[in-house]
């Protein structure tokens, strides 16, 4: 579940997509899906334990970037925070991270 999480100041005020993965060339057919390889972590310990309590946070965050079958460009960011209550994400309302054009 995402839900929407106010102003944050915890993150950079514009996101930073330095030493990111980059996929130029992939083609999506419509009504085609494609999985791209992301990191998989596990936190464990006392991170995992000051996350579930609320003393340190948890983001994810990042940008795609497309052409369409017209030629236009697009890009659209993202931006969630764990939210430990409720075990789910939630939305950063930050539009410098959350964003289509």
């Amino acid at each position: 579940m995402v839900t929407k999480f106010g102003a944050c100041e915890y993150l950079l005020p514009e996101p930073d997509y330095t030493g990111g993965s980059q996929n130029p060339g992939v083609v999506i057919a419509p009504d085609r899906k494609i999985k791209l390889a992301s990191p998989q972590f596990e936190l464990i310990g006392t991170t995992a334990d000051d996350i579930r309590r609320g003393t340190h946070h948890l983001f994810m965050w990042g940008r795609i970037k497309y052409t369409d079958v017209f030629t236009e460009p697009h890009a659209f960011g993202y931006a969630v925070s764990y939210d430990p209550p409720t075990g789910g994400f939630r939305i950063v309302d930050n539009p410098k991270y959350n964003y289509d054009n």
